[in-house]
């Protein structure tokens, strides 16, 4: 019998005959119509077990093979080796954007000396047209356009002035970092892209490429405005938002202040707390939530939402707002939803009448809770003194906002003072790691590790000691890949950060025009029987505790080509990861508890048919090149491999034993690939079908080890699901034989 889980599938006349998984039983009142539909899958059954060889197949893959052999999954070994190389990759991460920032902290001194009168540097615009004529550019897979891997190009926001003291200064103070770029690509091939972000606005990224668009749209993007930038620039945050929307802000100042609102919700992280109350002669929450709560998209989201239902009308009452910002943050601290950093209080508004000293001196006496103060309206409406000096008095900081212009400059003021407490002790400054986004250049998700980049403190310095942040993006994809290439059949790993967030997850796939980030639960991607199961998995991985919970949960087929679901018993391992934010789990379903093993020496093994596949194939070429084992990067994709190239993929370090299962496999299912391109076969499948043409249209035979086999009797296109990632990739006949191996 089988002993692990694989599929064969037949599409006849339409019909997709699945075995290897339970049907779902239909409640059927009337005897007949059950003896009819008895008789159909009966026929059905037959047809599929001679189209596939399954009676072979039984035998071939029996626990008395002499090619062959099964163990049993120890789950908890299979963790620590999933702990042990994400841990190595998230460290190559980190040691190759501390080396970025390392340069840029070392060179700055002697650069900032120099910045009143910066020289003058070579650089290459990223939007420059002419690029492809003055630099090498070509075409790389992994990267999915045209680049140059020795090259950095530069971007600065449309609203900065490229040969304003400030971009010549970061330009200057940047130079350099080409070297620092490319020897960290070669230590790692699978560090995509790379850069350094400037408090003036200029981004450095490397690889360099044309950023042009074929769409009118206007550049918007600013790096002091992303994500990573935001959550490297400073500690996270508790912040409390109050938006006055007393009479004097009707009109143009609250419709600036609403954008104001928005674009600085846009750079929260999930790592933050917020919350949003509006006052004139009182205060109202923006949401239904009183309290701080953390920052997630839907969140968000929400809170967006609501703004542009807030308007102006009557008088206002500043020791109220002020009164209910304090009262917010120390319940919220009570309740320990709290990031227990640093604290803010944001406030909008046009003008006040006195200063409140001491309600500030009896609520902040210390000063921790900073006061940011942006006053809005014409500029000759009224006097902003006071809303000046009670930001200066409780360590903000006090801007006029005039127009939708005095946005960026007012928010980035905020962030430089945010970033403030990291020059007190640069030394403690880590890494930091962003949610996952969508890439669009790149078509995937990826997320960022950012490292601030600021100078030690220095009393009797004017300068800014936060410089910028250093970032590399760590693509989802690969680790997916790695994770996969270490499990068998059904199995399959996922990871969240320490917010609860999933990071990764087979779930979890991209879809057409995606816009937003995947902010996810784990018990949206996870389903069991018991609900009250996966919240005490969520609960273990959120405290970083080691463990296991068996329950029965909605198992995610990731080596079918059908993509199925079904509900089988299941135990989860779990763990943390040592010095990063993140835990990971894996799924270990009942049916999974053996996988098959080869012995390379043993002598019935034959690994030719396998070279030969990978390399005579585009399909398993495409499969070998798109999913690694590790770090093995096939630059062709169409052309024939080397001999040389091929007995490489037999050596790999991570995952050797895996190489030697897919021969065999290959090797035992190598008879129903002869049976399909028989004479035979087409006489019986014609003769069975009572002569219909293309009766038996498709056969798929999918093993635990990643060997897809496809019989494919039409002429049309047709998609052939990825056994990784179960994404869809249409293939034309023409470069899909009748006949095909495809190795993940």
């Amino acid at each position: 019998m089988l002993k692990t889980s694989r599929c064969v599938l037949v599409t006849i006349l339409g019909m997709v005959l699945v075995f290897g998984c339970d049907p779902s039983a239909m409640q059927i009142c009337n005897s007949r119509s059950v003896k009819i539909a008895q008789d159909i899958t009966d026929r059905l059954m037959e047809i599929l077990g001679k189209t596939t060889k399954l009676d072979y197949l039984k035998e071939a893959f029996s626990a008395d093979s002499d090619l062959i052999r099964y163990e049993k999954i120890n789950g908890t070994k299979l963790l620590k080796e999933a702990q042990s190389k994400l841990e190595t990759i998230l460290k190559n991460k980190t040691d190759a954007v501390d080396k970025i920032a390392d340069f840029v902290r070392q060179k700055s001194p002697g650069r900032l000396e120099s910045a009143r009168d910066p020289p003058t540097c070579s650089y290459l615009l990223a939007k420059d047209s002419s690029m492809a004529e003055k630099i090498n550019l070509t075409y790389y897979e992994e990267f999915k356009v045209e680049v140059n891997l020795t090259e950095t190009v530069i971007h600065f926001p449309v609203d900065v002035y490229e040969f304003s003291k400030e971009i010549k200064s970061a330009i200057h103070l940047t130079d350099g970092l080409d070297q620092v770029f490319i020897e960290n690509y070669e230590r790692d091939k699978f560090i995509f892209a790379q850069y350094f972000g400037s408090t003036s606005g200029l981004l450095r990224y490397f690889p360099a490429y044309y950023w042009g668009s074929t769409t009118n749209e206007t550049d918007l993007y600013d790096c002091r405005f992303r994500s990573w930038y935001i959550e490297a620039a400073g500690q996270p945050r508790d912040v409390v938002f109050l938006m006055d929307t007393s009479g004097s802000m009707y009109g143009w100042a609250l419709r600036v202040a609403k954008y104001t609102a928005k674009t600085l919700l846009q750079i929260v992280s999930d790592k933050d707390y917020v919350a949003f109350y509006t006052f004139n002669k009182t205060t109202q929450s923006l949401s239904c939530y009183p309290q701080l709560e953390r920052a997630r998209l839907k969140y968000i989201n929400h809170l967006n939402d609501k703004i542009d239902t807030i308007d102006a009308i009557g008088a206002s009452n500043f020791s109220i707002a002020l009164n209910t910002a304090f009262d917010v943050l120390e319940q919220s601290a009570r309740d320990n939803k709290t990031c227990d950093c640093q604290r803010a209080i944001i406030i909008f508004s046009d003008y006040v009448r006195e200063e409140y000293t001491e309600l500030l001196k009896r609520r902040n006496p210390d000063g921790r809770v900073r006061i940011f103060i942006l006053a809005f309206g014409a500029p000759n409406q009224g006097d902003t003194s006071k809303l000046e000096k009670i930001a200066c008095a409780n360590n903000g900081y006090f801007s006029k906002v005039y127009n939708y212009g005095d946005v960026v400059p007012a928010i980035s003021n905020i962030l430089a003072v945010f970033g403030q407490p990291l020059s007190l002790n640069t030394a403690s400054i880590q890494a930091s790691w962003s949610t996952v986004y969508y890439e669009y250049d790149r078509q995937n998700f990826v997320m960022t590790v950012g490292k601030s980049v600021v100078l030690d403190h220095d009393p009797n310095s004017e300068r800014e000691p936060f410089l910028g942040v250093a970032a590399i993006d760590v693509d989802i994809p690969q680790m997916k890949n790695i994770m996969t290439g270490m499990f068998s059949g059904i199995m399959y790993a996922f990871m969240i950060n320490n917010n609860g967030v999933v990071i990764l997850h087979p779930r979890m796939v991209p879809i057409d025009d995606y816009a937003e980030k995947p902010d996810m639960d784990i018990n949206e991607v996870e389903i069991t029987e018991d609900p009250e199961k996966i919240k005490e998995i969520a609960r273990s991985m959120l405290n970083r505790t080691t463990g296991s919970i068996r329950t029965r949960s909605l198992v995610y087929f990731k080596n079918t080509i059908s993509g199925r679901e079904n509900y089988q018993d299941t135990e989860y391992f779990f763990t943390s990861l040592e010095g990063y934010p993140f835990s990971i789990g894996i799924i270990v379903p009942e049916s999974e508890r053996q996988e098959i093993k080869v012995d390379k020496d043993n002598k019935l093994l034959n690994k030719t048919l396998l070279m030969e596949a990978i390399q005579r194939e585009v399909p398993a070429r495409l499969r070998w090149k798109r999913y690694p084992l590790c770090t093995k990067n096939l630059t062709d994709t169409i052309k024939p491999l080397s001999k040389a190239e091929a007995l490489e993929l037999e050596t790999d370090p991570c995952y050797p034993d895996r190489y030697y299962t897919m021969a065999a496999e290959v090797q035992l299912t190598q008879p129903v690939s002869d049976w399909w391109q028989s004479s035979q076969f087409r006489r019986w499948s014609t003769s069975v079908c009572q002569n219909y043409e293309h009766c038996i249209q498709d056969a798929y035979l999918v093993t635990n080890a990643g060997i897809t086999r496809t019989y494919r009797e039409m002429s049309n296109d047709s998609v052939v699901m990825d056994p990784v990632n179960m994404q869809p990739f249409i293939h034309s006949r023409k470069g899909i034989p009748p006949n095909t191996l495809l190795v993940r």
